[in-house]
């Protein structure tokens, strides 16, 4: 399956574009690249942390951008906004990246009394999960999270789940139905609201990596770099 990416990068001179600067026609291999996994959401995965680890962020952050959008574009349930305030979103969702320090922000309608805003939470590592119950990418990496959570959260690791439903009965049947162990809120005016203005969120799920400070140790984009950022810090 890789030798095939690699072969399709090669036959679209994908480095020569990359010396040439020429994002717009990278952006459009990409997004093609994207396109011909439509159908299949594992190949998508897969396809996303193979090219996120050939153009990591650190050397080819504007390769990197370009990657994490059109995979998130495919994936996205949430579609509820003019094109205009989703592309400024996505320039501005750019600059979330390692120790960005993120706004402390409130957590309405907390099911933990004691937790009202990102600062409360007593962790040496907080997953910050902005989510939706009718989005099936968001169900689907709560539930991955949730195997995993037991043992880091031993370690060290707070989860905090915000969902973007409007409707709190709705949100509340999804959480005790699926026992979400962690700190959970809801943000009712959704993808319009200031959760998702704040942290510039333009499709769900969105995940940071929080330290105590509020600053940002990673801003994973798939469940596999979760993971591999869980295992680096934890280590």
């Amino acid at each position: 399956y890789y030798e095939k990416i690699g072969k399709y990068l090669k036959a679209n001179y994908i480095e020569d574009l990359i010396k040439e600067e020429n994002y717009t026609k990278i952006n459009d291999v990409i997004s093609n690249l994207f396109w011909l996994t439509e159908l299949d959401p594992s190949s998508q995965k897969y396809l996303a942390n193979y090219l996120m680890n050939r153009y990591p962020e650190q050397k080819l952050p504007e390769i990197y951008h370009l990657i994490v959008d059109a995979y998130k574009v495919l994936n996205t349930c949430e579609y509820v906004m003019g094109n205009k305030i989703i592309q400024n979103r996505m320039r501005n969702s750019h600059a979330n990246n390692t120790g960005w320090l993120v706004p402390d922000v409130e957590l309405n309608h907390c099911l933990d009394g004691k937790i009202q805003s990102l600062s409360d939470v007593n962790s040496d590592l907080t997953l910050l999960i902005i989510w939706s119950g009718s989005c099936i990418h968001s169900r689907e990496m709560l539930e991955r999270i949730k195997d995993l959570y037991p043992e880091y959260h031993e370690l060290g690791l707070e989860v905090v789940a915000v969902s973007l439903d409007s409707n709190l009965g709705f949100w509340n049947e999804m959480v005790s139905q699926n026992y979400y162990p962690w700190i959970n809120a809801c943000d009712t005016d959704g993808l319009n609201g200031t959760t998702a203005n704040l942290f510039n969120v333009y499709v769900t799920p969105s995940m940071f990596l929080i330290d105590p400070s509020l600053k940002t140790v990673a801003v994973p984009q798939t469940f596999f770099q979760l993971e591999k950022e869980l295992g680096e810090f934890f280590k």
